[in-house]
């Protein structure tokens, strides 16, 4: 391959690059994603809060199977003492000690019902409320799998006209002499994205800077691909139709 055949693919590589940019650009701003991006987002932090609710639900039913626990335990005692005071036939003393523990015992029933019933109601109120985040996750679940159609729908001609550019893109660059590729790339990278111009009307068509007459004339004598003495890109002088 010659050193113009060279400069039409370096050229042609050159606008591949700008345009596989667009549309990765046109892609990544259709309103579609962007929506997406969005939801998923509130997906993640509904996904938070459910694993809040769940330690929440959790604490609340280990709280509750203690108290009735307890509570099964003071009534045990409340009844082991009561049936104690009925044995304790004609010993006035030990019937009074064992029905004032068993008053005391049932102020404790009392006050553990009490905790109980409270609970039991931050064990439903939870219940509820991860019930709820549940709903609003499989919601947005639902709205997603729906925009992620619409995404592919959308997207689908541009992600098929990305994928034809990047394949013309290696056949090109595998055609380009390595240094000559290697030094586009490195300039490609150090340049935002633009390794290479066109030499057209006295200037880069990049930099659209007027070069000096004698700059002009040494890019014309110099060969079909030169150096912009402005932006320091590659300039392709002729190119091969």
């Amino acid at each position: 391959m010659n050193d113009a055949e060279q400069a039409a693919r370096l050229y042609e590589l050159g606008e591949t690059d700008l345009l596989i940019g667009r549309l990765s650009k046109e892609l990544d701003e259709l309103p579609v994603k962007t929506e997406l991006l969005q939801l998923r987002r509130k997906e993640k932090e509904l996904e938070a809060l459910l694993e809040k609710a769940d330690a929440y639900v959790s604490s609340a039913a280990r709280d509750v199977k203690r108290l009735e626990d307890e509570l099964a335990q003071i009534e045990a005692r409340i009844a082991a003492a009561k049936k104690q005071a009925q044995a304790a036939t004609g010993n006035h003393k030990e019937i009074q000690n064992l029905l004032m523990e068993a008053e005391a015992l049932s102020r404790q029933k009392d006050k553990k019902e009490g905790e109980l019933l409270e609970a039991m109601e931050r064990s439903e109120a939870g219940q509820a409320k991860r019930a709820e985040i549940e709903a609003l996750l499989a919601k947005a679940q639902e709205k997603e799998a729906r925009l992620v159609e619409r995404y592919r729908a959308e997207g689908g001609d541009l992600q098929q006209r990305i994928a034809a550019a990047e394949a013309r893109r290696r056949a090109l660059a595998a055609s380009l002499d390595p240094a000559l590729l290697r030094r586009y790339e490195d300039l490609r990278q150090a340049k935002h994205g633009i390794g290479v111009g066109r030499f057209e009307d006295g200037r880069c068509s990049v930099c659209r800077i007027d070069l000096p007459a004698d700059k002009v004339e040494a890019l014309v004598s110099g060969g079909p691909i030169g150096q912009c003495p402005n932006c320091h890109r590659l300039l392709v002088v002729e190119i091969v139709e």
